[in-house]
């Protein structure tokens, strides 16, 4: 074949090649207004957007709630001469163990409730967990502080000194306020630690961000090698369940063995610490009671700590590691049938409506830097009075795409006055 000839051929394929292209790239526009369906709002509509139950943790779509990532930091605090709380050495080893022991509980770890007995709650993915976090301004900082001080080692929970809520201690030592959750470790004070009737047991407060747990320390050296049921094999895992337990406060909880927790799924009962005589005969595992367990979440427990991360004004979130900045399109989120969104989302892929499927968005979305949302020729993307698609990263994401194939276009719907914000093709461009 002659040059010529292939020349000619190739002229041919390239006439027939570019309307396909340019038909491809014409029928996969980001949106405009004019081709928006509008409706006005029916009667009077309440957001759900406040509910715990839109933001239970849904199993099968784990791109639609990912694992939050809360930041944490651990002061450990010695007498003025070193002693009474671990040594430098020991306590990174004990905190990093703690960390550790925490997160695989919280890594697939929920266990089935115990109470009421024969209960069908469901056992959901609880999907957060703890990230050391040093302070980026200090380099070589690790996140574990230790300080010595014989006014702030200690503290008491019980009497005429005590002191667990007082908050010098606090802010005096606190790294990254308001944005790391700052955990100290603090002991018994050593005169309390001379009376036989002294309770020695390892407890916790929570308030605010920050937390202070008593006792570990001393719990760390009560513990006799080769003395523990093979169950218990670290003290840090024995006590992954008080620091899971407080930092739950912190999430928003409250106790559960009582009757304002707002969960209905948290039964009432004698909150004993293990098995024994009735009524301990009946134990709880829920972690947010006092038992040796405390390995359990509720659906309606973890609906409203995914709900305080999704508020954008609430303290939970500002301890957020905010992984949902950067696209990541091997987390694409699809929509393959009709869903209805009542609850907030931060994704971190494009937004997928699928063929034949319908999307109801009635709340806020973060969409990552570069995300789309796309709707294919058969699919329908509803947006409701109180939907508010946006970046929550100060960046721009692209857009909407609505496809087109064989003149099937697919379709977006807006109720009443939804916001788009921080778009690079908003709707009213011209």
């Amino acid at each position: 074949m002659t040059n010529h000839t292939m020349n000619y051929y190739y002229l041919v394929f390239l006439i027939f090649l570019i309307p396909y292209i340019s038909c491809s790239k014409k029928n996969t526009d980001f949106v405009k207004e004019s081709q928006v369906k509008k409706e006005a709002v029916a009667g009077n509509t309440i957001s759900g957007c406040k509910k715990w139950e839109n933001y239970v943790p849904i199993v099968r779509q784990p791109n639609l709630s990912p694992t939050r990532m809360i930041k944490v930091n651990f002061h450990i605090m010695q007498r003025a001469d070193g002693t009474g709380n671990f040594d430098e050495k020991l306590g990174r080893e004990y905190v990093k163990n703690l960390i550790f022991q925490c997160n695989n509980t919280l890594n697939g770890g929920n266990a089935k409730m115990y109470l009421p007995a024969n209960n069908d709650i469901p056992v959901l993915p609880q999907r957060y967990q703890y990230v050391l976090t040093p302070n980026p301004e200090v380099k070589g900082d690790d996140g574990i502080y230790f300080h010595r001080s014989d006014e702030h080692y200690f503290m008491v929970s019980t009497g005429g000194n005590k002191n667990n809520y007082d908050r010098k201690t606090l802010e005096k030592y606190l790294v990254g306020k308001d944005e790391v959750l700052n955990v100290f470790l603090m002991e018994h004070h050593k005169d309390s630690l001379k009376s036989p009737r002294y309770s020695k047991n390892a407890t916790g407060i929570a308030m605010g961000t920050w937390i202070k747990l008593l006792g570990l320390y001393t719990d760390y050296n009560k513990a006799v090698p080769g003395t523990n049921p093979p169950e218990y094999p670290l003290r840090e895992w024995y006590q992954r369940g008080l620091l899971n337990h407080e930092i739950g406060h912190v999430l928003g909880l409250g106790h559960s063995w009582v009757r304002n927790d707002r969960c209905d799924d948290t039964p009432s009962h004698p909150n004993c610490w293990n098995f024994g005589a009735p009524p301990c005969d009946k134990v709880s595992n829920n972690f947010m009671d006092y038992n040796t367990y405390r390995d359990a979440w509720t659906p309606c427990q973890l609906g409203i700590i995914h709900k305080n991360f999704s508020r954008k004004e609430s303290n939970q979130r500002k301890l957020l590691v905010k992984n949902w900045c950067d696209l990541d399109e091997t987390k694409n989120v699809r929509i393959s049938k009709a869903q209805v969104w009542g609850g907030a989302k931060d994704l971190t892929g494009h937004l997928i409506i699928e063929n034949n499927a319908e999307l109801t968005i009635e709340c806020r979305v973060s969409l990552p830097k570069g995300g789309k949302v796309i709707i294919k020729p058969k699919g329908r993307l509803i947006l409701g009075q109180s939907a508010v698609l946006e970046n929550d990263c100060g960046e721009k994401w692209e857009g909407i795409v609505v496809e087109e194939k064989s003149g099937v276009r697919g379709e977006i719907v807006m109720v009443g006055k939804p916001e788009l914000k921080q778009m690079v093709y908003p709707l009213d461009r011209k």
